[in-house]
């Protein structure tokens, strides 16, 4: 079993900077443009390979008997997964808001509050309120999923705000992942709050900031980019 977890651990690095590379990569090209459009189809196949690496780290982080440690990583893992998986589908229901808040929509909310509650719990067994309060993000994930899913959006480009929303979500995750074993790797000896806290903050309110960014500039005053909209 240690061995799958190295396997698995070098493999979620080498494959996480891939994606890491293809996200800036797509991030900086013109919306809608071929590069963009690869770059973006690139960083959601590495980030499936990501996710079942993380996967198997979560089990065999179980096997070992650090449980507390599983229920955390499955919680990142659930929450990762959602925000990739609404970036995408949103691309898939450009003009069906209805379509994309069924199917699975009810379901994955739940999930995200399910495994949020478990991480909080986690968090507040191992006296550790960072991880107890990162942990409430998947509870706004998964209220959020519901609310849309009693009442889809009727915004006529909800689809963008969701693909945005959605990959700078996934975004956060990698950037956490990168940070975190990064900076633990090059200063071992730093403060706790550096490779630990910043990690998680720096990331967050550049995502945020990101998200306000893209939905202030492509949905809310942007006539020109409206005009040039059109389905795949």
């Amino acid at each position: 079993m240690d061995t799958l977890h190295e396997i698995a651990r070098w493999a979620h690095v080498g494959v996480g900077a891939l994606a890491f590379a293809s996200l800036w990569t797509a991030g900086f090209s013109r919306k809608g443009g071929l590069l963009h459009r690869r770059a973006g189809a690139t960083y959601v196949w590495t980030m499936v390979l990501v996710l079942a690496t993380a996967a198997v780290l979560t089990l065999t982080t179980l096997s070992r008997g650090q449980w507390m440690g599983a229920v955390f990583l499955a919680y990142l893992l659930t929450i990762t997964a959602t925000a990739l998986w609404m970036g995408r589908r949103a691309l898939d229901f450009k003009g069906d808001a209805l379509g994309y808040t069924r199917g699975l929509f009810l379901p994955v909310g739940v999930l995200n509050i399910i495994a949020a509650l478990g991480a909080i719990g986690v968090g507040l067994v191992a006296q550790q309120p960072f991880i107890a309060g990162v942990s409430i993000v998947g509870l706004l994930i998964g209220f959020g999923a519901i609310g849309m899913w009693r009442k889809p959006p009727d915004h006529p480009r909800f689809w963008l705000k969701e693909h945005f929303g959605g990959m700078i979500g996934a975004g956060i995750a990698t950037h956490v992942a990168f940070a975190s074993i990064g900076l633990r790797q090059l200063f071992p000896e730093a403060d706790t709050s550096v490779i630990t806290i910043w990690p998680w903050l720096g990331p967050l309110i550049v995502g945020f900031s990101a998200s306000a960014l893209a939905e202030h500039r492509y949905i809310k005053h942007n006539a020109e980019f409206a005009q040039r909209e059109a389905p795949r």
